[in-house]
């Protein structure tokens, strides 16, 4: 006897239910077929720089790590397609994205302008403290270093510690040994969210630092 695979099986039957005048058996035919290219996925959003890997972050605020994206540069807005990995060395975001294209379009009207997250370095200087805390003893302290640096005096779980402050497009506070990089995010008028580092989560003069951050507010430069 040849056997008759489910899906040919339920495809003759869209077939007779369609001749007769049936529609629901035809949409379920379309869903099945939605459902097996369901790996593929298509996300708008803003490219921005990572630690290992180009990001993609939405209007929705979610970040995705890309790769396959060799043409592709930070600033950009764009359309991607492209496939979750199950495997990657991208350790950012949601997940990551294997893109098989990537297609520029036009930003929404209440999307950030372009540059909005850069951090310049006379916006980083000065001591801040978390929004609500007590601007007499501020939670980090950033100052010029010879050479035109910036560094960054906090404590990391309870511990004193010394950093470096990278400005620009990829703005972070970054600390060696062990090393943890918590990337950076302007909020108007005078705001510093400090993010989650890639290692997980840490206390920054107290503050535990995980999910969406910490906003800190500048006392004084």
């Amino acid at each position: 006897m040849r056997t008759i695979s489910s899906t040919v099986l339920l495809i003759a039957i869209a077939g007779v239910a369609a001749c007769a005048g049936g529609d629901d058996n035809t949409r379920t035919v379309s869903a099945e077929v939605e459902e097996s290219e369901g790996d593929e996925m298509k996300l708008d959003g803003r490219l921005q720089a990572g630690a290992e890997c180009l990001q993609l972050r939405t209007p929705d605020g979610v970040v995705y790590s890309l790769t396959g994206a060799s043409n592709a540069k930070a600033g950009d807005y764009v359309r991607i397609t492209g496939t979750k990995a199950d495997m990657s060395y991208c350790m950012a975001g949601e997940a990551t994205i294997e893109v098989a294209s990537v297609e520029a379009i036009t930003p929404p009207q209440n999307e950030l302008p372009q540059g909005y997250n850069t951090v310049s370095a006379d916006y980083a200087l000065g001591a801040w403290t978390a929004k609500g805390g007590d601007c007499r003893r501020p939670d980090f302290d950033v100052t010029r270093i010879p050479g035109g640096g910036l560094s960054v005096e906090t404590r990391l779980d309870g511990a004193p510690r010394t950093g470096d402050v990278r400005t620009g497009n990829a703005p972070a506070l970054v600390f060696d040994q062990p090393r943890r990089i918590f990337p950076l995010e302007r909020r108007s008028p005078d705001g510093l969210a400090v993010l989650t580092p890639e290692t997980g989560p840490v206390t920054l003069a107290g503050n535990s630092i995980e999910g969406d951050g910490v906003v800190f507010i500048r006392c004084s430069r």
